[in-house]
């Protein structure tokens, strides 16, 4: 079953297609992706900036969204900047995901960067299971801290809200202080047929223990990077 879900992801997570939606059209009322898989629904937004300095983007109509099998992205120039001093940008997403299969592990990945001795960029993602329970939780960071998180929740589950917190802040003691992130992509791993199944691939049903999400979830975000670097 590994070797099949490694086989399918690298097909599928090259380059996902430059069809996307604004994030400003989902917020509106029935905004939803679906896929056959996934459905993708109930987007919420809200934007806080401090300091003095550049914070993009300047709504959800810089926000670009896309569903490709199990493959959420999200797409825009998030920045904060500052010459010299201090500049925050802080973005909430929220959005309910609603799948065919009982998910069970969730990949989050992310291409922050930063220049400047205090600037940082994160995602903290926090995965809310019925009845407001924090079924899991995975953050990603720069400088410094991991790309890509794997996270394993306490169960399988048919319907989740994702909220995810996106926190940069660009600050430099003496000059030019900057962070940026243009990628932030999350995938899923289910019970059952294997969500990233493509023509040619025999994709066999399994239930997975706790522990193989997680494989799952680590081979996934090791072929990203390495279809990245080709």
């Amino acid at each position: 079953m590994i070797r099949t879900f490694v086989l399918a992801s690298l097909l599928a997570l090259g380059t996902l297609p430059a069809g996307a939606t604004l994030l400003s059209t989902l917020l509106l009322p029935g905004g939803s992706l679906s896929n056959g898989l996934l459905t993708v629904d109930s987007f919420e937004f809200t934007r806080t900036c401090g300091g003095i300095g550049v914070c993009a983007p300047l709504d959800a109509s810089g926000i670009d969204v896309t569903l490709v099998n199990n493959q959420i992205r999200f797409a825009g120039g998030f920045t904060a900047l500052s010459n010299g001093g201090f500049a925050s940008a802080d973005f909430l997403v929220a959005y309910h995901l609603n799948s065919t299969l009982a998910i069970g592990g969730v990949g989050l990945l992310f291409n922050g960067a930063v220049v400047g001795d205090q600037s940082f960029a994160e995602v903290i993602e926090s995965i809310i299971a019925p009845i407001a329970h924090l079924a899991g939780q995975g953050q990603v960071d720069a400088p410094g801290g991991p790309l890509a998180d794997a996270i394993i929740l306490d169960g399988a589950y048919h319907n989740l809200k994702i909220v995810k917190d996106i926190f940069l802040v660009g600050s430099d003691s003496e000059g030019l202080g900057y962070a940026t992130i243009s990628l932030i992509d999350q995938f899923y791993v289910g019970v059952g047929v294997n969500p990233l199944c493509v023509e040619g691939v025999d994709c066999e049903p399994a239930v997975p223990e706790p522990a193989t999400y997680g494989m799952m979830a680590a081979g996934l975000i090791g072929l990203y990077f390495t279809k990245r670097r080709s």
